[in-house]
């Protein structure tokens, strides 16, 4: 992820974040060749939690190179279920990888325990990847480019998320 890009994921991120239902759990893991998560476990979705995770997406950077999203999508599973609190992932990225069936592959094998939907950020995020992560996570997918709402693609995408379970 590069200038612009980043920073465009980087609002995206704080939209999801801004418009997480009242009731819910959220965490963050930012991705490149590596990955962190911002908490070890899922955190109660709060005024005071929603700001501290916007303020610490700022600290995100595009210094982790590269897009690798097996291994964070891998790590999914070893996070504790909260009872009652179905999980949805929502991947939001800038790119593409190299082991695209790889991860379709992880992610249908996640989706009988978790939903997991795809944001694309630009023009240069992989429809194929995308697409199929949400297929393959029994969710769906968009993408957002300069000239989109942020705001209501961002909405779009959480009442798809969570419609399942509402």
């Amino acid at each position: 992820m590069m200038g612009d890009r980043i920073e465009s994921l980087k609002d995206a991120l704080e939209v999801f974040i801004d418009n997480l239902p009242d009731d819910s759990y959220f965490n963050i893991i930012s991705f490149g060749s590596e990955y962190e998560y911002y908490s070890s476990e899922s955190i109660k979705n709060t005024a005071s939690a929603r700001t501290e995770a916007k303020s610490w997406t700022k600290s995100i950077d595009a210094d982790f190179g590269g897009t690798e999203i097996l291994e964070p999508v891998l790590s999914l599973d070893t996070l504790e279920l909260i009872e009652n609190y179905p999980r949805t992932v929502v991947i939001l990225t800038d790119g593409a990888v190299y082991n695209e069936d790889q991860v379709i592959f992880q992610v249908h094998e996640l989706s009988d325990r978790m939903q997991v939907c795809g944001v694309g950020i630009g023009y240069g995020v992989s429809d194929y990847l995308l697409r199929n992560i949400g297929i393959a996570g029994k969710c769906t997918t968009i993408f957002v480019t300069d000239e989109d709402n942020l705001a209501e693609k961002a909405m779009h995408i959480i009442n798809a998320a969570t419609s399942h379970y509402i």
